[in-house]
């Protein structure tokens, strides 16, 4: 993928682009990174499972827009 969709710049931009995976509107790049870091979470905290198949459900999970919609929840409360 291109690595440039995924360097940080200004802190609206980069919750910008976090925002954008959550609600499974990211790009290809982004989404991947994200589930893998997922992937690696729950691996670490004693998922079952590698980290290739918790990436491929990870990747799943965050296409759903599930996650964005949690985070628009959690923000009501801010």
């Amino acid at each position: 993928g291109d690595k440039s969709a995924i360097f940080g710049s200004e802190p609206r931009d980069n919750a910008t682009m976090i925002r954008a995976v959550l609600a499974g509107l990211g790009s290809e790049t982004a989404t991947e990174i994200v589930a893998l870091n997922l992937a690696a979470a729950r691996w670490v905290a004693g998922g079952e499972g590698d980290v290739l198949s918790s990436r491929d459900s990870a990747r799943t999970f965050l296409r759903s827009g599930v996650a964005g919609g949690w985070l628009a929840e959690a923000t009501l409360f801010g």
